[in-house]
């Protein structure tokens, strides 16, 4: 008498799955992930931020169903998908089962790509086909909430908290009054920032813009003009050569501490430069340095100021690479003896910081500044 075990093997022998049939069932249970996938990507090429693509990448531990490079950024998916749909919970995102939770597997994944890919910006997302849960109670403060649910959470918490982040250009022209926040005037904490200009620019079709200026300077002072141009706070020179430089002796009262140049006609980067009037320097005993960019050193040949020049991509670069950011910019930073030397011989100092926010709607930029002065 045949066993239990010969029996089922006679079944599953007798009606044989084809190969074929086998990889179309799979596929069809793959065949959301696909779908959303194609979507992402397409839209991805469509306002041309596309780098690359990965699919089932082990690397990226659970969000491995699809990720998309950017320039800057890297997004990546985890997609789960029920045949019958149902609720998503608050216990659905936290709780583990067989493995990690979702949250966790989404924050593991964020390390990982992190970890790869150094410098960049990235996002993880959970995407599925269920309802956010209205009948669950997720932990709260004191008071509670009401509702008191996870989809009340969502429309109430989550989804704010992320417009805000990704404010419109008109929100974000009016906050501006946040930039001053983030003027630089250290660097490193071992250096001083004597002044900067540097220029930022979103690749969208409305080019959002954000120039910061900030210098120390010797009060009293004329006050900025209504505009704040470059002008407003920095001693423009125009149209000299580097070779020049030292000999731009400026000795205006009260004394600029920075030059600013201007070049028209120029076909050479950087040439927007920022730099220590040389009057400064000579009065202190300093000597320009044979190498790097304006750098003074005092008679034992320690830098006591310099100026530093970053370019992150094309400042002159043109819309549309959505998502992507230019860069451009100068630094004079002075050493902590530099800075008490010019302390000591001037005195009166003060710092003005100017930020100035801009896009462009309607053939017109439209403008939003706001000024700092501090004493030192």
């Amino acid at each position: 008498m045949p066993s239990e075990d010969e029996n089922n093997e006679r079944i599953v022998s007798a009606h044989p799955v084809a190969p074929a049939e086998g990889e179309r069932r799979a596929i069809s249970g793959y065949y959301p992930q696909y779908l959303i996938s194609a979507l992402f990507i397409y839209r991805a090429l469509r306002e041309q931020k596309l780098n690359w693509v990965r699919i089932a990448d082990p690397e990226a531990g659970r969000v491995d169903d699809l990720q998309i490079g950017s320039q800057s950024r890297i997004d990546a998916f985890q997609i789960k998908w029920s045949q019958y749909g149902g609720n998503f919970s608050f216990n659905d995102l936290i709780v583990s089962g067989s493995g990690p939770s979702i949250i966790a597997q989404l924050a593991d994944g964020w390390s990982r790509l992190q970890r790869l890919h150094p410098g960049q910006r990235i996002v993880v997302h959970l995407i599925n086909n269920q309802i956010p849960s209205a009948s669950d109670r997720p932990p709260v403060g004191d008071p509670p909430p009401t509702p008191r649910h996870f989809a009340a959470f969502l429309q109430q918490a989550w989804n704010p908290a992320r417009k805000e982040h990704s404010l419109g250009n008109e929100e974000w022209l009016g906050q501006v009054d946040k930039a001053i926040d983030m003027a630089v005037t250290y660097l490193k904490e071992t250096h001083v920032v004597l002044a900067e200009e540097t220029n930022l620019k979103r690749l969208e079709w409305e080019t959002p813009m954000e120039i910061r200026r900030n210098t120390v300077y010797q009060s009293p002072s004329p006050p900025p003009s209504e505009g704040l141009g470059p002008d407003s706070i920095l001693k423009t020179v125009i149209n000299s050569l580097v070779t020049e430089y030292p000999d731009m002796g400026i000795t205006e009262t009260p004394i600029p501490f920075i030059l600013r140049h201007k070049a028209y006609g120029y076909d050479s980067p950087g040439d927007s430069w920022l730099a220590l009037n040389p009057t400064i320097a000579h009065q202190l005993g300093w000597t320009l340095a044979k190498d790097g960019l304006f750098k003074w050193v005092n008679d034992q040949g320690e830098v006591m100021v310099e100026s530093l020049w970053w370019v992150d991509g094309l400042i002159d670069q043109s819309p549309p690479h959505l998502y992507n950011e230019v860069g451009e910019g100068w630094l004079v930073v002075a050493s902590q003896a530099a800075w008490e030397a010019i302390r000591s011989s001037f005195g009166n100092l003060k710092r003005m910081i100017s930020i100035e926010r801009s896009f462009y709607r309607d053939n017109q930029r439209i403008k939003s500044n706001r000024h700092l002065e501090k004493a030192l």
